[in-house]
């Protein structure tokens, strides 16, 4: 198995509504917080996140992870 280096990223407290449109409103700060904190992979069961494209991080679920990595 391998090992891999991660950090805990915390959401801020006032976040710009504007910047994307996503379907679930509530999913709206999980996305945020992935874009302004740069995150590599975001691992998600969430079927919302299917079709959302990021041009630095990778949106994937677990399975997907795992098989790549």
């Amino acid at each position: 198995m391998k090992d891999f280096l991660f950090n805990l990223v915390y959401s801020p407290t006032n976040i710009e509504n504007k910047l994307f449109n996503i379907r679930d409103k509530n999913d709206y700060i999980i996305l945020h917080t992935a874009i302004i904190e740069d995150v590599d992979v975001f691992i998600t069961e969430d079927k919302y996140f299917n079709n959302i494209d990021m041009d630095k991080s990778e949106i994937m679920n677990v399975t997907e992870f795992l098989e790549k990595y």
